[in-house]
């Protein structure tokens, strides 16, 4: 049997028995089409040695198959984008300029399955012209990496960087956010990315089983495509890369508990779900993916915690330790004993030296940073230099203005998550109490991502998790803010820091008055 026909047979097995263990977590049809898409891109990777011919089928795939109704084509997004590996890039050619766009698969889903739902109509009542604060952050962060590139790198680098931006974050950012209007739409979003990544842990312990990824049978040869080994065992990226495949499963397990209710599995399946998504998880062996997880979880309990100033407490206990264990990555001098593979020492000179370098650019950063001789000692055995952080790679291109923008995409929708887990924990009925915890969940969530991408750079499916998290939150708000909420009178007896702070900055019976 040859590699090519073994690889898409241990392919089917591995994306086909989630079909098969959970047949209702979606309508049939959708599922028949997400079937079809895994299985045909499966056999046109396996079969085709040109990545443009295979780019180019598999856009047609998803051409054919997409749905025709917004949200589905929303959760076969979710589904399809894993299908091909991240490796697959192909620089199309473009007269004057050489090549216009470096094209990936992920880019063709979002051309051929988002970008039709921009030109509908919204239905009467709904406002897609409400422009956040982070909506804002988005074009103007767009904007301002377009002009840095265009300095820095001539003007025929611009066009091609705006290209890249609006189909990896521009376009999908606000589709998403706009796309998604009532809670069975979160829901069903959510059984969509439980579901992909159920097919991702199938395939990851197949392929921990058999000792091959086979996935990357096609990755052209280079110090990327040789196996990261680990305590005797190949570390499983599947589609993606170790750190993303591991968070991607992390969302399944926190949306597998959200969902479990819902789905009415039973008590066997609900922990062979489990089992998988953990196993998957460690097959990565991703530390990064398996902290994120623990923070995400903690996170969200801390939230649920109905008494503020004990959530409060240990939420600064969490960001405490945070700030400490940066701390003492930045000032000890020498971490390279921490673990077995010289990791954390790594990450420790990395983040020494990145501080220095954007202290030295701080405002608009620079693009060509990489040549600077001080980060020579960074070199590794292939060859490389690893930007493991995902927060040094933007303030070192884009500067820390271009760092405020990003998080500036992320800081005024999660405040505004905070503040309508308060106003549903006040309302205390069902319908709040729903939205309460689906904003908790996308809390949490995105707070775990904010970890994982302090361990890995904007590689493979990283950037995609962040997105469709914080894109999904800003659609939370959009809903509560459609849903009035009855006044409520707060009960006296459950204290808050800012109530806590009042009485003891003006006792009962002092004089008040405004003066």
């Amino acid at each position: 049997m040859s590699a090519s026909l073994s690889g898409a047979v241990y392919a089917i097995v591995g994306f086909s028995a989630p079909f098969g263990l959970a047949p209702r977590i979606a309508p049939p049809l959708f599922l028949a089409r997400c079937l079809a898409v895994w299985l045909f891109t499966a056999l046109i990777l396996f079969f085709l040695d040109d990545p443009l011919a295979v780019l180019a089928l598999s856009g047609l795939v998803l051409l054919v198959l997409a749905p025709s109704d917004s949200l589905q084509r929303l959760g076969f997004f979710f589904i399809a984008v894993p299908c091909l590996p991240a490796y697959l890039q192909v620089y199309l050619p473009f007269p004057g300029i050489n090549w216009l766009i470096m094209l990936t698969y992920y880019k063709v889903v979002v051309f051929f399955v988002l970008v039709p739902i921009l030109f509908r109509s919204s239905p009467q009542g709904n406002h897609r012209g409400d422009f956040s604060v982070a909506d804002a952050s988005v074009v103007i962060y767009i904007i301002l990496t377009v002009a840095l590139v265009t300095v820095s790198m001539g003007p025929t680098a611009g066009p091609r960087f705006l290209i890249d931006q609006l189909l990896v974050l521009g376009i999908p950012y606000f589709v998403l956010s706009r796309t998604i209007r009532s809670q069975e739409d979160f829901d069903f979003c959510f059984r969509a990315i439980l579901f992909v990544s159920l097919i991702l842990a199938s395939i990851a312990i197949i392929a921990t089983l058999k000792q091959w990824d086979f996935y990357r049978l096609k990755e052209p040869p280079s110090v990327f495509s040789i196996p990261d080994i680990r305590s005797g065992l190949i570390r499983i990226a599947v589609t993606a890369n170790t750190h993303s495949l591991g968070y991607h499963l992390a969302l399944g397990f926190l949306f597998l508990e959200y969902l479990k209710g819902a789905l009415t599995l039973g008590t066997l399946r609900l922990w062979l779900f489990r089992g998988m998504l953990l196993a998957g998880l460690v097959s990565t062996d991703s530390r990064g993916a398996m902290l994120a997880l623990a923070v995400a979880i903690f996170v969200y309990v801390v939230i649920m915690v109905r008494k503020a100033f004990i959530r409060w407490g240990l939420l600064l206990s969490l960001a405490t330790a945070i700030i400490a264990g940066g701390l003492w990555l930045i000032t000890t001098e020498d971490a390279s004993g921490v673990d077995a593979y010289n990791s954390v020492g790594y990450r420790q000179l990395l983040l020494q030296i990145s501080i220095q370098h954007i202290l030295e650019n701080p405002v608009f950063g620079d693009l060509h940073f990489l040549l600077d001789p001080k980060f020579g000692v960074l070199l590794q055995g292939q060859g490389i230099i690893d930007i493991t952080n995902f927060y040094l790679q933007v303030a070192l291109c884009f500067g820390l203005v271009g760092l405020a923008l990003f998080g500036a995409i992320f800081a005024p929708t999660l405040l505004g998550l905070t503040r309508t887990i308060a106003r549903s924990a006040a309302a205390r009925s069902d319908d709040r109490d729903r939205i309460r915890k689906i904003s908790a969940l996308l809390l949490s969530a995105t707070a775990g991502w904010f970890v994982l991408v302090v361990t890995t750079s904007d590689v493979a499916l990283t950037l995609h998790l962040g997105l469709i998290l914080i894109a999904m939150s800003r659609a939370m708000l959009r809903l509560e803010a459609s849903q009035p909420v009855a006044k409520v009178k707060r009960d006296d007896r459950t204290p808050s820091l800012r109530g806590f702070a009042y009485r003891v900055i003006r006792p009962e019976g002092s004089a008040g008055g405004t003066g």
